[in-house]
């Protein structure tokens, strides 16, 4: 909610991005992480277009799974680091 008034006011294109760690996932709701990041990245979407008034025309949603991790998937902390979303201006 803090930076909806940033991202009201740009010009661009935003991708919704969904990141996972790399353990493997085993739910009958989502088959693989690549599911899950871009499901990740589509509730952020949701969000921002239901609760936020914001424009659907403005965003692209993405997932790239376990494979651009900010930290080495060696340890909980790091593993948490790295299931996230980001928002990235497209010019």
């Amino acid at each position: 909610q803090k930076i909806v008034k940033f991202m009201m006011h740009t010009p661009y294109m935003i991708n919704i991005v969904g990141h996972t760690d790399n353990l493997p996932m085993r739910s009958n709701r989502f088959k693989s992480n690549w599911e899950l990041s871009v499901a990740r990245a589509g509730s952020v979407a949701r969000f921002l277009i239901d609760e936020m008034n914001m424009n659907p025309n403005q965003f692209v949603v993405s997932g790239y799974s376990s494979y651009r991790p900010i930290a080495p998937n060696t340890t909980a902390e790091n593993r948490a680091k790295n299931r996230r979303v980001e928002l990235v201006p497209k010019s």
